[in-house]
């Protein structure tokens, strides 16, 4: 059973995809649209591999120059809270990325959140987390890509 609209509404729900260069990216789907290709188990075991993995040592991370445009904060504190996951992703070497428009379902669009200095590549990962990952698979590269939408899946 893939993820659909209706089925998930109003859940926040995190999924992952690959570039056509090997690289990995984590989405934070924000209550919103998230990909056909997504499965509840498939996407399960790829949270559970890619949250267990260790830090990239020396793994520099990047805020991303734009997040201003798509949120805004109260004080320091809460801009922390709300990087935290996204911070944790990234120095385990995945692209970062939120739904930009929150509460409005269909509005396909994300914005990069947090990039990694040292980007995670797809060459050595488990057969089943390989095949899994392939299933939603971006026709661009993440590197220099601050908005996604969703149709380019």
């Amino acid at each position: 059973m893939n993820y659909s609209n209706e089925t998930f509404c109003g859940e926040d729900i995190d999924w992952f995809s690959i570039d056509i260069e090997n690289k990995i990216a984590f989405f934070a789907s924000g209550g919103g649209a998230v990909p056909c290709s997504i499965d509840p188990e498939g996407n399960e075991l790829l949270s559970h591999y890619f949250r267990s993995l260790p830090e990239i040592e020396d793994n520099e991370i990047i805020i991303s120059p734009g997040l201003g445009n798509f949120r805004k904060f109260d004080s320091p504190m809460q801009m922390e809270r709300y990087l935290e996951d996204f911070i944790f992703m990234a120095k385990r070497g995945l692209y970062a990325y939120d739904k930009t428009e929150l509460g409005i379902l269909l509005d396909p669009l994300y914005h990069l959140v947090v990039a990694p200095g040292i980007k995670l590549c797809s060459h050595d990962f488990p057969e089943d987390v390989y095949i899994q990952i392939r299933k939603t698979e971006y026709s661009g590269t993440f590197k220099d890509t601050l908005a996604i939408n969703l149709s380019t899946f």
